[in-house]
């Protein structure tokens, strides 16, 4: 269960969420996912990380992370990928969705995800 911030103490059911990418990203000739992330998400930051070289920094996900990311497409809930996730990784992906928690509260953290 997460807590919806716009809904006051209502928690919401995390499994019922469908997750959809909202950051840049590319896929590697290793068949993994480099995530392009702004350095700072604040007004003042982003003006700030326009003088800089790169105002992007990129995250290397490793393959359970960008099999999760690639799910990640606006249509699919958290429920269902954890279950494809299941069928990719098996038991090397246990406890799924204490993983999946962790994950996509990270993603959504850094701005990467929305939750529909």
């Amino acid at each position: 269960m997460i807590r919806d911030k716009n809904k006051g103490n209502k928690e919401t059911n995390l499994l019922e969420l469908v997750p959809m990418r909202v950051s840049e990203w590319k896929d590697n000739d290793d068949g993994l996912i480099t995530l392009i992330l702004p350095k700072f998400k604040s007004k003042i930051g982003r003006v700030f990380a326009s003088q800089l070289k790169n105002p992007m920094y990129e995250v290397k996900l490793d393959a359970i992370g960008a099999f999760l990311w690639r799910e990640c497409d606006g249509e699919k809930n958290i429920y269902d990928i954890s279950q494809d996730m299941l069928k990719e990784f098996g038991d090397d992906i246990e406890p799924v969705y204490e993983r999946i928690k962790i994950f996509i509260n990270m993603l959504k953290n850094l701005n990467a995800i929305k939750l529909n």
